[in-house]
Protein backbone atom coordinates (compact mmCIF):
# COMPACT_ATOMS: atom_id res chain seq x y z
CA UNK A 1 0.00 0.00 0.00
CA UNK A 2 1.34 3.58 -0.59
CA UNK A 3 1.13 4.04 3.65
CA UNK A 4 3.51 0.75 3.62
CA UNK A 5 5.79 2.41 1.37
CA UNK A 6 6.28 5.53 2.80
CA UNK A 7 7.21 4.17 6.00
CA UNK A 8 9.56 1.99 4.62
CA UNK A 9 10.98 4.58 2.50
CA UNK A 10 11.17 6.69 6.14
CA UNK A 11 12.35 4.16 7.53
CA UNK A 12 15.25 3.27 5.17
CA UNK A 13 16.46 6.92 5.16
CA UNK A 14 16.55 7.25 8.79
CA UNK A 15 18.86 4.13 8.79
CA UNK A 16 20.96 5.83 6.19
CA UNK A 17 21.16 9.54 7.69
CA UNK A 18 21.56 8.38 11.27
CA UNK A 19 24.59 5.78 9.83
CA UNK A 20 22.36 3.16 11.55
CA UNK A 21 22.23 0.40 8.75
CA UNK A 22 26.06 0.90 8.34
CA UNK A 23 26.78 0.50 11.99
CA UNK A 24 24.79 -2.34 12.51
CA UNK A 25 26.03 -4.19 9.53
CA UNK A 26 29.80 -3.24 10.92
CA UNK A 27 28.70 -5.05 14.19
CA UNK A 28 27.31 -7.77 12.77
CA UNK A 29 30.44 -8.77 10.47
CA UNK A 30 32.59 -8.06 13.51
CA UNK A 31 30.40 -10.80 15.75
CA UNK A 32 30.43 -13.31 12.69
CA UNK A 33 33.95 -12.89 12.37
CA UNK A 34 35.10 -13.15 15.84
CA UNK A 35 32.50 -17.02 15.69
CA UNK A 36 34.39 -17.92 12.74
CA UNK A 37 38.06 -17.52 14.34
CA UNK A 38 37.17 -18.98 17.72
CA UNK A 39 35.53 -21.80 16.49
CA UNK A 40 37.99 -22.14 13.11
CA UNK A 41 38.72 -25.56 14.58
CA UNK A 42 35.19 -27.01 14.47
CA UNK A 43 35.05 -25.79 11.23
CA UNK A 44 37.53 -26.94 9.33
CA UNK A 45 36.84 -30.47 10.62
CA UNK A 46 32.92 -29.93 9.10
CA UNK A 47 33.95 -29.23 6.23
CA UNK A 48 36.28 -31.37 5.05
CA UNK A 49 33.46 -33.88 6.40
CA UNK A 50 30.89 -32.61 4.23
CA UNK A 51 33.98 -32.27 1.60
CA UNK A 52 34.41 -35.87 2.17
CA UNK A 53 30.36 -36.89 1.98
CA UNK A 54 30.01 -35.02 -1.53
CA UNK A 55 32.83 -36.83 -2.87
CA UNK A 56 31.24 -40.18 -1.79
CA UNK A 57 27.88 -38.78 -3.45
CA UNK A 58 29.46 -38.53 -6.82
CA UNK A 59 31.17 -41.91 -6.87
CA UNK A 60 28.00 -43.22 -6.22
CA UNK A 61 26.55 -41.11 -9.13
CA UNK A 62 29.37 -41.85 -11.05
CA UNK A 63 28.66 -45.70 -10.38
CA UNK A 64 25.03 -46.10 -10.51
CA UNK A 65 23.66 -43.24 -12.55
CA UNK A 66 22.38 -44.01 -16.09
CA UNK A 67 23.71 -42.25 -18.63
CA UNK A 68 22.24 -39.25 -20.08
CA UNK A 69 20.44 -39.14 -23.73
CA UNK A 70 23.11 -39.54 -26.23
CA UNK A 71 23.43 -36.46 -29.10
Amino acid sequence: TPDEIKLATQDAECAASSRYDEIFYKTQWDSQVVLIDNNAPKLSQIKADVDRYARGIQTFIDAYAPSGPQG
